[in-house]
């Protein structure tokens, strides 16, 4: 097995993507500067205290209901393909209502399906 090559000393940091990565709102790239008090670290813990805050909030959209079966509508909403709603017993899958609440709910909390 190879090891890593980057430094173990080496700092992430999250920063905005690109517009062609649509699926990942933020990207991990090395951190420049370690210097936790400049304003470019301030902005770095600010981002990520926003997306964590987005990740919370779409999480809990889901867990209002059973998770699994809230997922697999999600991607099914995302890749427009409803096989993504088949769930296997003991699961329930959510019905065409229940789906299309909770896409206008992950809509409106600014996720993109």
């Amino acid at each position: 097995m190879s090891t890593s090559t980057r430094a173990s000393s080496e700092t992430w940091k999250f920063a905005p993507a690109r517009r062609s990565q649509r699926r990942l709102p933020l990207t991990l790239i090395p951190m420049t500067s370690t210097n936790a008090s400049s304003p470019a670290a301030v902005l770095e813990f600010e981002a990520v205290r926003l997306f964590v805050e987005r990740a919370t909030a779409v999480r809990g959209l889901l867990a209002k209901e059973a998770l699994v079966s809230s997922v697999k509508a999600t991607l099914g909403l995302r890749h427009r393909d409803p096989q993504w709603s088949r769930t296997c017993p003991p699961l329930l899958p959510r019905s065409d209502a229940q789906t299309q609440a909770l896409g206008d709910a992950l809509r409106a909390a600014g996720l993109t399906l």
